[in-house]
């Protein structure tokens, strides 16, 4: 994920303030059902909730009011940054540079590359850097919008389809991949279940949320990047903690980071700057898990 990312129409963006609230119980976990307490803080105007056990930080209120995402695909700035870098790409696979892009094919085998799944794949960016770098591609998304502009562009199935619908055809996968989706997910450990189901034995799954103990993550203001956009908060813990409970083995978890070594000079200093102060750009965090048999 990229800062340009979160930021699909800054014309639409609202202030987000740090607002005590009283501190209650008020709702149980999405990953451990353990009993949450409503802390004093809020995102976008609603409450966000802490399990301790899990480390995992969410907003309740917020699931009733999720974003019509149809309209989202649709934002001048998402188009831009989406569309019209799939149609002026020469080569696909440039995109697997893309940061969030990068862990997946740092931590992948080049022996696994065989059939994936990219699971809430908008128009397809990241599935054309995994078809160009040799995986068998199916990308899927609720919405009808996004398969409709990404599918004219694409060499592979990009498709309208729910995972209940995916697991009635009975195709399995040797990966699934699910880019920036968990965090707006209100039944994150039902939908990592779901995903754990279309896996081919041994199978693999990986995943990228939104880095919870990065500033420009909790200190957000872009209406996108806080509820009820995104719901759910993640930490390390909690990524390991959701595969550990929708009985994925092998679990790995990392950070991701959005300011590599710069390749232009002038960005250096700063760049080692933030090195030295121990501040750099860890917008995001991975997790992958294997599906025993």
């Amino acid at each position: 994920m990229t800062v340009g990312e979160q930021q699909w129409s800054e014309a639409s963006s609202r202030a987000m303030g740090k607002v005590e609230m009283p501190a209650e119980p008020r709702s149980t976990c999405a990953i451990c059902s353990s009993p949450c307490q409503a802390t004093r803080y809020s995102l976008g105007g609603f409450a966000l909730h802490w399990c301790e056990k899990c480390d995992f930080y969410f907003a309740p209120e917020a699931f009733s009011a999720l974003p019509d995402y149809d309209e989202a695909y649709s934002l001048p700035a998402y188009l831009r940054n989406q569309v019209e870098a799939i149609r002026g790409a020469k080569d696909a696979s440039c995109f697997a540079q893309i940061p969030t892009y990068r862990v997946f094919f740092e931590n992948t085998p080049l022996a696994e590359r065989r059939s994936l799944l990219d699971v809430g794949c908008g128009v397809g960016r990241f599935c054309h850097a995994a078809h160009a770098h040799g995986w068998d591609v199916m990308g899927s998304n609720p919405s009808a919008t996004a398969i409709q502009i990404g599918a004219p562009l694409a060499s592979f199935p990009l498709v309208c389809q729910s995972l209940a619908d995916l697991a009635k055809t009975g195709r399995r996968f040797d990966q699934i991949t699910a880019f920036e989706v968990v965090e707006h997910v209100p039944a994150p450990r039902e939908l990592v279940r779901q995903i754990r189901s279309l896996l081919s034995e041994h199978g693999a799954f990986f995943f990228t949320v939104p880095n919870w103990n990065c500033p420009l993550v909790h200190q957000a203001t872009n209406y996108d990047a806080v509820p009820p956009f995104h719901i759910n908060f993640f930490t390390q813990r909690a990524c390991a903690t959701l595969l550990e409970a929708a009985g994925f083995t092998s679990v790995r978890t990392g950070v991701i980071l959005v300011d590599p070594l710069p390749t232009n000079p002038r960005h250096f200093p700063s760049w080692l700057l933030r090195r030295i102060m121990r501040k750099p750009r860890n917008l995001g965090l991975w997790a992958a898990g294997v599906s025993p048999p």
